[in-house]
């Protein structure tokens, strides 16, 4: 039966299933429920026992608990609560398909060789050689779903690594002191992945039996920091499992009773959660009570996940797109020996009637830079505005569109010369002496002009923020007015800006 914690779980999940229906059906007070992204949770298995070897086994045994019965309760609770999902297939399901990558297969092979290589040197002796050749496997296994899948094997390797160095370490006094902290070390990962192994005193000699026996003491007074999946681990296996959280629980059994090692990574966060040791009565409903209380504040307490922004593409029906931002331009026919750039401010505006056409106008005001020559006797105005129509279509966060219209626009004033003395006297005719003047046939001088053309764009945009868009556009207009003697004739011209979509 689920205690208190597990059964508070559950009744939220059950008292916010009314009370979403009930906003859904008549939303008085108009508002509804959050959208949420579950997260994608998942409960590693099998849970490891640690009991302290060196009590009887009668002491130690958990005959009232049921580590199984947990983990379901556990999946149960979490897969009812809207805010988190269950996946169908196990934990081991998916560690073992994850494995069966090439990348983490052959990695899988040649730690399993190592090892198998590395027993065969300690047995026969070649103590320095199995050092090398097990430490390559123990490495490479932690770089796999080994130790979960098939952790006899790694337990396996560790033992041996262990007493290799203890071999050493009597071997070799200069360096042994090192060599017994190794060995302890390897000790404790072997108890970490082979828990019910034990080491019989008569079978074994009394250096490794201490040092096995300081390992597990070392790990049941550390209250098991190192026998939990560790934060690297966890991380790892979360991207194995393609899961936004992994629940890890570890029980500890010694003299002072029971003890639940409780770890819950949040991929999301990047941080554990929960990491909490749990003392409790050695029974299954006892455990439930205790783990349900005291994951249901945690969970309280986690942010909700809001869904991502999805580029609704195919929904421009009825919205407005209005940009504002920096134009250029260029003249690619000029009275100047040599072009200049035009810039400005450039406004435009595209209402949409369907998904993909709309109603589109736009607006630039452009002030002439000097030329390279200096030919431009003053700055040149030009102001233009289109009216026209526009085609676009949106995928994966971008925009792309075209855009055609009636541009009517007008030059200002033009003044240019390539002589000397009229850039002197600012293109005003002059005469300074019989040697120095501006003659009238020196100046290019043409009154304010209207122009008419047919204006082609192309622009493409990116979607920066929920409604705000990067906008980048190119266009040129076939001038159809002035018919002749045109000051300025083709022109392109470049323009980026900033793009709301209302």
């Amino acid at each position: 039966m689920l205690r208190t914690g597990l059964i508070g779980l559950i009744a939220l999940t059950v008292l916010g299933a009314p009370a979403a229906s009930f906003g859904q059906v008549g939303e008085p007070w108009g508002v509804s429920q959050p959208e949420v992204v579950p997260r994608v949770t998942v409960v590693l298995e099998p849970q490891r026992v640690y009991a302290d070897p060196r009590l009887p086994a009668m002491e130690t045994g958990l005959t009232a608990l049921s580590l199984p019965s947990i983990q379901h309760a556990l999946e149960r609770a979490l897969d009812a609560d809207p805010r988190y999902e269950v996946p169908s297939r196990s934990a081991t399901m998916a560690l073992l398909e994850a494995s069966r990558e090439p990348t983490r297969a052959e990695l899988d092979f040649i730690a399993r060789q190592s090892a198998r290589l590395g027993i065969d040197s300690f047995r026969a002796w070649h103590i320095a050689t199995a050092i090398d050749q097990l430490d390559r496997a123990v490495n490479a296994f932690e770089q796999t779903a080994v130790p979960w899948l098939d952790p006899d094997v790694v337990a396996e390797t560790w033992l041996h690594l262990a007493l290799a160095h203890l071999e050493r370490a009597r071997s070799d006094g200069e360096n042994a002191a090192r060599h017994r902290a190794r060995a302890r070390a390897a000790f404790r990962a072997f108890v970490r992945h082979a828990p019910a192994r034990r080491l019989d005193p008569s079978e074994w000699p009394p250096t490794v039996i201490d040092a096995w026996t300081e390992a597990w003491v070392e790990l049941l007074v550390d209250d098991g920091d190192a026998l939990a999946v560790s934060a690297e681990e966890a991380a790892r296996l979360a991207e194995w499992l393609d899961a936004d959280q992994v629940i890890d629980v570890v029980a500890l059994v010694d003299a002072d009773g029971l003890r639940i090692v409780v770890r819950i990574w949040d991929a999301v966060e990047d941080r554990f959660i929960v990491d909490a040791v749990l003392p409790t009565a050695p029974s299954t409903d006892e455990a439930l009570d205790v783990l349900g209380t005291h994951l249901s504040r945690a969970i309280a307490c986690q942010p909700l996940v809001a869904p991502p922004e999805v580029d609704d593409r195919g929904d421009d029906a009825g919205h407005v797109y209005a940009t504002t931002g920096w134009a250029s331009s260029l003249w690619l026919s000029t009275v100047t020996r040599r072009r200049f750039l035009n810039q400005g401010l450039h406004l435009s505006g595209a209402w949409m009637f369907t998904d993909n056409v709309g109603l589109w106008t736009e607006i630039d005001v452009l002030f002439s830079t000097s030329d390279p020559d200096g030919d431009l006797v003053q700055r040149v105005q030009n102001v233009r505005g289109t009216l026209g129509a526009t085609l676009g279509a949106r995928f994966d966060g971008w925009r792309v569109y075209g855009a055609t219209g009636l541009e009517v626009g007008r030059i200002g004033r033009v003044q240019a010369t390539t002589s000397f003395w009229c850039k002197v006297s600012e293109g005003e005719v002059e005469r300074f002496d019989d040697e120095r003047a501006c003659e009238p046939g020196d100046v290019v001088d043409e009154p304010p002009t209207t122009t008419v053309g047919v204006e082609l764009r192309v622009g493409a945009a990116r979607r920066i923020a929920a409604a705000v868009w990067l906008d980048l556009g190119v266009s040129t207009t076939l001038l159809v007015a002035p018919v002749d003697d045109r000051v300025f004739d083709f022109p392109v011209g470049l323009d980026l800006g900033i793009a709301w979509r209302f």
